[in-house]
């Protein structure tokens, strides 16, 4: 068994705070009544200046967390890819993931930091979903993990959410649906990955209740 194996729930927690603030990006820029345009990186709003303001300061804050934390995914989705710490089929499915959605997370938060238009930066999101629904029906048809149903509903919300990501931003009264409609899915989401997350802290614990390191072993 792998020293780091229990490096899956930290990433669960990681991803279910990231997509609870992807939540709340989609539904300040796309259907707050404070929502403004972003072009060339200035701000453009029918409200007062104080809430375009106020809304910069969130994107821009939202922004750094979004940054960090895909920097992180990437450095520790990159590492795993190489070293191959999680068990058969396992690392497949989340390892080769985490980098993915670290490139996701990165994007947006750069977007949010610079003010650049999300409709236009949420299209490569709408092709990494493919891959995320790949795996998350590979899932369910293997049987991978302790709840399969469960693990394959939280790729398939983040998938569609993928998927509706570029429209969700068109302010349109379809977009405005699509903008709700891909809030849902990611709180859907956020709840499966702390659900999940959680189980695995526990049954990890007690995976390494006895174990050693070997340096330590006399």
């Amino acid at each position: 068994m792998s020293l780091f194996i229990d490096q899956m729930d930290i990433w669960l927690y990681v991803l279910g705070t990231s997509l609870a603030m992807s939540a709340i990006v989609v539904y300040t820029n796309a259907l707050s009544p404070k929502r403004m345009s972003m072009r060339k990186g200035s701000l453009q709003s029918s409200v007062s200046s104080t809430s375009v303001y106020n809304i910069s300061d969130l994107n821009r804050s939202l922004g750094a967390y979004l940054i960090f934390a895909g920097i992180y995914s990437m450095a520790t989705g990159i590492w795993a890819s190489i070293t191959w710490p999680l068990p058969s089929s396992y690392n497949l499915m989340f390892s080769d993931m985490w980098p993915l959605f670290g490139i996701a997370s990165l994007m947006l938060g750069v977007a949010l930091f610079l003010g650049w238009k999300l409709q236009y930066v949420t299209i490569p999101f709408a092709f990494l979903g493919i891959p995320v629904a790949v795996y998350g029906i590979d899932m369910l048809i293997h049987g991978l993990t302790a709840e399969p149903l469960a693990a394959f509903g939280l790729y398939m919300a983040i998938a569609l959410a993928l998927f509706l990501s570029p429209l969700a931003f068109t302010n349109t009264v379809v977009g405005k649906g699509l903008a709700a409609l891909t809030i849902a899915l990611l709180v859907i989401a956020v709840v499966l990955s702390f659900l999940i997350g959680v189980e695995a802290s526990f049954e990890h614990t007690l995976a390494f209740a006895k174990w050693v390191p070997p340096q330590l072993i006399f």
